[in-house]
């Protein structure tokens, strides 16, 4: 939850909401929202009804249940390559379980802050959630800035929230951390109190000395340059120059609150209107007792406790000399739950179509069989990975390019770009396997895809030669155990290595059209290859044939056909 701090006299109002708003979702993930639900459900109805109402649900989290099921990057550890160094003293045993948790605030709130400490013996990680820092970013890039500090999308300066003992041992208190490399000759690092100044008022206080044992930059804080290492590393949803999204994806936060001030009704529609209303006119039963005598809001009623052996006897009111003649009778419950849950459910499900997921990957977990009420398929989230590399790799490179310039390593191996990370993906259930197969096998039987391409569309990590190989192999298979593998391919192998060609240079144009550049290089190199080993191949087998032409020639051909000639 966001800290109970006294802000800094230099904190803007924006700070404060942008805090607020990322802390509102931190308490979402945690589970502390019931004060968040009860202000919903104090607008969402009006007073005389909410006094009749139960308390706020909180056992339905749309927000949580959707943000749980797209966080699952790093449910599997992400593999970590440094050429010509061994990667594991960058990443201790609790590192990628750390980020787990990071993560899934990096989805929630759209930001989360890692800081890496280092002790002078073993490196130590921390997850930091955006809403307890206030951050500032520079346009340009300071000079002397090192090159595991990229300006884009990271800060300068980090102010952090945190407890420590109060300086004079009185307890705990809330202290403000600051950290700013914006000047790399000139970096800042203090740690303040608020205490009571001369003149008896509230100020804040420089206490650095007394918590870290100095002043100024901490030593185990610079890389082996001696350049200053902001410790904090800013981890985004989304690609881009920005620092802070807090209200993007606020339509799934909204629609959690909103949802269980309707399930509060559903829950009270359960309790209050689900069964039938008793009525008697012009009757009286003698055994009854009145209650709901002086209750706000309540009409007095009369009720009688009674068991199944009960015989009710109902007697007339007098009136004058004759009495009435009583009558009973019963009205249908007031709400339906089954309906009424139903449209609450479907409107839950809407919420995750707002958190940027496709209306096709989102379904209602009706049966109760997959332990959500929001289920996202497999291909839905398998999509949402995919969207999360790009920028989580960004910022895990550069956390761990921090680390390692905390360690004393020296360029390149400290730039983000030397640090290679492979991500897990989530796998293709039996069920989209076997749909995968049929659509690969009506392409086949149509023409209208070659059988490498389908080879690299079912397995697109082989290469060209892996393919020819895993082909050759299968054929090989085909004719029996005691089959060659041809070295030679024929027509239609041929005209499979066209056809892959054309694929590839297809995707190439694809890809510059989207402005995938990367893609569009990678694909543009593997065309180029196949065109070079063809050009090889050809050269190579008319080597041979000259060769051979000159072994069949009989000895002095050469001179006796020359000397015919003259």
């Amino acid at each position: 939850m966001t800290p109970y701090a006294p802000t800094m006299p230099h904190h803007t109002d924006a700070d404060r909401a942008i805090r607020e708003a990322a802390a509102l979702r931190r308490r979402l993930v945690e589970g502390a929202w019931r004060d968040d639900a009860a202000r919903r459900q104090a607008d969402f109805f009006a007073e005389e009804v909410r006094e009749m109402l139960p308390a706020p649900v909180l056992s339905r989290n749309a927000a949580l249940q959707v943000w749980g099921q797209i966080a699952t990057l790093y449910d599997d550890t992400p593999t970590v390559e440094i050429a010509g160094m061994d990667a594991t003293p960058l990443t201790p045993a609790d590192l990628w379980p750390m980020r787990q948790q990071s993560h899934l605030l990096q989805v929630a709130a759209n930001e989360c802050l890692m800081r890496v400490d280092y002790d002078g013996t073993d490196l130590s990680y921390r997850v930091v959630p955006v809403d307890t820092v206030v951050m500032r970013a520079v346009t340009r890039a300071p000079e002397g800035a090192a090159p595991f500090n990229p300006i884009r999308g990271q800060p300068v300066r980090v102010e952090e929230c945190r407890t420590r003992l109060h300086p004079a041992g009185d307890g705990e208190v809330w202290t403000w951390e600051v950290w700013d490399v914006s000047d790399p000759a000139a970096p800042l690092f203090q740690i303040w109190v608020q205490g009571k100044g001369t003149d008896g008022k509230d100020a804040w206080m420089d206490y650095t000395a007394h918590y870290a044992g100095a002043e100024g930059w901490p030593e185990q804080y610079r890389d082996a340059a001696g350049r200053a290492v902001l410790p904090y590393t800013l981890h985004h949803r989304r690609v881009g120059d920005h620092l802070r999204e807090p209200l993007a994806g606020q339509e799934v936060v909204s629609g959690t609150l909103d949802a269980s001030a309707l399930w509060t009704m559903w829950l009270s529609a359960v309790r209050d209107g689900a069964h039938p209303q008793r009525y008697l006119i012009d009757g009286q039963v003698p055994t009854g007792v009145t209650n709901g005598a002086g209750t706000r809001g309540v009409m007095e009623a009369q009720v009688v406790r009674m068991n199944p052996q009960t015989v009710i006897q109902i007697h007339g009111i007098r009136r004058g000399e004759e009495y009435t003649n009583p009558s009973a009778g019963q009205w249908q419950p007031a709400a339906d739950p089954a309906s009424l849950g139903t449209a609450i459910e479907s409107y839950e499900a809407g919420l995750a179509v707002s958190a940027g997921l496709s209306p096709a990957d989102v379904s209602r977990g009706s049966n109760g069989m997959s332990g959500y009420s929001i289920v996202v398929s497999r291909k839905g989230q398998r999509d949402a990975q995919k969207k999360l590399i790009p920028p989580s790799r960004m910022g895990d490179q550069i956390m761990l390019a921090k680390a390692a310039a905390l360690l004393g390593w020296a360029e390149p191996l400290t730039r983000p770009g030397a640090i290679n990370i492979t991500y897990a993906t989530m796998g293709v259930s039996p069920e989209e396997a076997k749909a995968e197969q049929e659509v690969i096998k009506g392409d086949l039987d149509l023409g209208l895809t070659s059988r490498r391409a389908a080879m690299r569309r079912r397995n697109p990590g082989l290469t060209n030669a892996q393919i020819d190989a895993l082909i050759a192999e299968i054929e090989a298979e085909k004719e029996g155990p005691e089959a060659e593998v041809p070295e030679e391919m024929d027509t239609e192998e041929a005209t499979d290595e066209d056809a892959v060609l054309r694929d590839t240079l297809t995707e190439a144009d694809d890809a510059l059209n989207s402005g995938d550049f990367r893609t569009a290089a990678r694909a543009i190199s593997r065309a180029i290859g196949m065109l070079e080993a063809d050009t090889a191949e050809d050269a190579a087998e008319e080597m041979d044939a000259e060769d051979m032409d000159a072994e069949d020639m009989p000895p002095g051909s050469d001179q006796t056909e020359a000397g015919d000639a003259s």
